[in-house]
């Protein structure tokens, strides 16, 4: 799936759930950071990944929720100099990398 799709799939997903009454794009921000922050101030509702939603949960009047469907799949590639292949410090990183997006 070409990645620059994959928000416009979320989004058809949470329209056909019917999860917000009038569900349409409120912000486009560049962080789930951000979005998070800004649905813990509004009546917005913000897609990020659990482990934020459950962070803010426990710090603002907000609640979160799992979405209750299959996402597509994503592809993600890590690509580096060949040189790094057996450095020890590159290796870490990369394990570390690929740990924190399974």
């Amino acid at each position: 799936m070409d990645p620059h799709m994959f928000p416009a799939v979320v989004q058809d997903h949470v329209t056909r759930l019917e999860v917000v009454p009038g569900n349409r794009s409120s912000a486009v921000v560049a962080s789930p950071v951000a979005a998070a922050l800004m649905a813990g101030d509004s009546d917005l509702v913000a897609r990020v990944p659990e482990r934020l939603a459950r962070y803010f949960a426990a710090r603002l009047e907000v609640a979160w929720f799992a979405m209750p469907t299959e996402r597509p799949a994503v592809t993600i590639h890590q690509q580096w100099h060949g040189r790094l292949d057996h450095d020890p410090p590159h290796r870490w990183l990369r394990g570390h990398v690929r740990e924190a997006s399974v």
